[in-house]
């Protein structure tokens, strides 16, 4: 009897999380890397998740790390799945229930939103706002982690 293969888990992963693993690549995030290389995770993204990466990596406090901005995009661009969700679902706050919890900082929500349309398995982040709001976003089927949380998920069968 064929064993069924396990699911590959969707990892929505912020803006400072992507520059770990492909800018600064943390050797901690290995397990990631070999994750997606298995096929045991997929990291979807978005044109506007893109863009905000886009945006800050030719900022001086980070490309002072790189040579090669365009590669760590394309890089993102090749190991990422892009979705071609309508852009206003995640900056439309009409399109979550009324009762979706807001980030302090704006830039944050379209996170959220994205991991809630996608049905994403997790968010994970570094950010302490984003974290704040785990209790509150569990209703709505998100599930918010820290790196250390998602490499030890991923040691899990």
């Amino acid at each position: 009897m064929e064993q069924a293969k396990p699911a590959r888990r969707q990892l929505v992963l912020d803006t400072n999380v992507v520059l770990d693993w492909l800018l600064f690549r943390l050797p901690t995030l290995e397990p990631l890397r070999e994750a997606l290389s298995a096929r045991r995770v997929i990291i979807p993204t978005h044109a506007l998740l893109f863009e905000e990466l886009a945006r800050v990596l030719p900022r001086p406090e980070i490309s002072r790390y790189t040579t090669d901005v365009s590669a760590v995009i394309d890089a993102y661009r090749t190991q990422t799945a892009m979705t071609d969700l309508p852009p206003a679902l995640l900056l439309d706050h009409g399109s979550r229930p009324s009762s979706f919890p807001r980030c302090r900082d704006p830039d944050d929500d379209k996170f959220l939103a994205f991991a809630y349309h996608t049905k994403a398995d997790a968010l994970v982040t570094k950010d302490r706002e984003v974290l704040k709001l785990r209790k509150r976003v569990r209703p709505f089927g998100i599930t918010i982690l820290t790196i250390d949380e998602m490499l030890r998920g991923l040691e899990a069968p």
